[in-house]
């Protein structure tokens, strides 16, 4: 296989041998886009200042073999030899595993707070309970009834729920707020967990809902999807600005 130069990512040469073995080590698919994802990752270590030590970069290298089921170095570099896969090919690797472990834990708390305030108002959860009802009349009466404790919302369920309402007394689930339907949104939104709502008009029924629960995530639970969240929103700006080149 050619050790000649088969294409360029930002000022780095690399030979089609060299190439091919990022893709498979990177698990890419389409060259120029997995060139430009995984570059821009080094890209985005240099705009933080994050630079790894040679311990993190031979930490990568052994989670890296680790993932393909290797235990022993000696197979791992067997398993190298066999692919063609060259030690300043495994370099970068390691080097590009290394910085995106790093980038997603320089994000300093002040940052994690910020995204955690979107997080909040994107995830919290509602465990709603639905009880849809053919007409407006009645579903105003039994929503008066169960407002003035003439009738439970479990009764309620049960004497006016169909066979699917039944099946799961009524529970539609824990909705993230970005996933509530419009149409239930800003009630649900000014409710508190244990309100009845009165009657939403949804494709032809009324339904009348119950808030049994508001399930906000926590902060410190939440801090390995925070980390995440931010990479992913900032890693598009640095992918963009990896130029890559084929030789021919």
């Amino acid at each position: 296989m050619s050790d000649k130069k088969f294409v360029t990512v930002n000022d780095l040469e690399l030979s089609l041998k060299e190439t091919l073995g990022l893709v498979l080590l990177l698990d890419g698919f389409e060259l120029r886009d997995t060139m430009k994802h995984y570059f821009g990752i080094l890209e985005f270590a240099i705009s933080r200042n994050v630079i790894p030590a040679k311990g993190d970069i031979q930490q990568a290298l052994d989670d890296l073999r680790h993932s393909f089921g290797m235990e022993r170095a000696s197979n791992f570099t067997e398993w190298c030899s066999q692919n063609a896969i060259n030690e300043n090919t495994l370099t970068i690797v390691s080097k590009i595993n290394a910085c995106l472990k790093l980038i997603k834990a320089s994000f300093q708390t002040s940052e994690l707070e910020q995204e955690y305030v979107k997080f909040k108002n994107e995830e919290t959860r509602y465990c709603l309970f639905c009880l849809p009802i053919s007409e407006e009349k009645l579903a105003s009466e039994i929503f008066s009834n169960i407002k003035e404790k003439k009738i439970s919302y479990a009764e309620a369920i049960q004497k006016y729920g169909d066979d699917e309402v039944l099946s799961e007394g009524g529970h539609i689930g824990y909705i993230p707020r970005i996933e509530l339907p419009k149409e239930y949104s800003k009630k649900v939104l000014s409710a508190a967990a244990g309100d009845v709502l009165s009657p939403i008009e949804d494709n032809g029924e009324w339904c009348i809902l119950y808030l049994h629960k508001i399930v906000v995530p926590d902060f410190q639970d939440s801090e390995k999807e925070l980390r995440e969240r931010l990479f992913n929103r900032y890693i598009n700006y640095h992918t963009d600005r990896v130029v890559v080149q084929k030789a021919f």
